[in-house]
């Protein structure tokens, strides 16, 4: 495992746990964070994923003031809230900056790959304070079946030294 990460595989029953559950929607408008471009021949049709995206990176760009992107659509409504909530307050209390990101990733299978595209989110986004590196990266990588795949939490230096150790 990277020093700078931790992370795991992921694994559930069918339908998810933990507010991680498939959630068919209509293609092109989605769960999906609003900056991605839907080019696949199913748009406009009821599908489990939209083949328009592919995991990053590069990642798409990020939306100002959203913290949580379900590419994956894995996240229901109330945890995508919720987790927004939580950042929020993580983010007013220390002005540590903090992202979930979530995608279909099948060829991300080991957590060092996992880790190698959380770091990528982070240093294309720009992720955490220059000069305090306060950033931490939860990410998702999954497979087709989004049941299975390796999660990270990719922490900067500063949130490593400072909530972390």
């Amino acid at each position: 495992m990277p020093a700078d990460g931790l992370g795991g595989s992921i694994g559930s029953a069918p339908g998810g746990v933990n507010g991680f559950a498939p959630a068919a929607y209509w293609c092109g408008e989605t769960t999906r964070a609003p900056s991605l471009p839907c080019s696949c021949s199913r748009r406009g049709r009821r599908v489990r994923r939209c083949r328009g995206y592919r995991g990053g990176p590069p990642y798409p760009s990020p939306v100002a003031g959203q913290k949580v992107y379900d590419t994956a659509g894995v996240l229901s409504p109330a945890t995508r809230a919720r987790a927004e909530s939580i950042i929020a307050g993580i983010e007013q209390r220390s002005a540590a900056q903090v992202v979930v990101y979530t995608q279909i990733k099948p060829e991300s299978d080991t957590q060092d790959a996992a880790a190698r595209d959380a770091a990528a989110l982070i240093d294309q986004w720009g992720i955490g304070r220059k000069g305090f590196d306060d950033s931490l990266g939860i990410l998702l990588d999954l497979d087709e079946s989004r049941c299975h795949g390796q999660a990270q939490l990719y922490a900067g230096s500063g949130f490593r030294a400072a909530f972390m150790t």
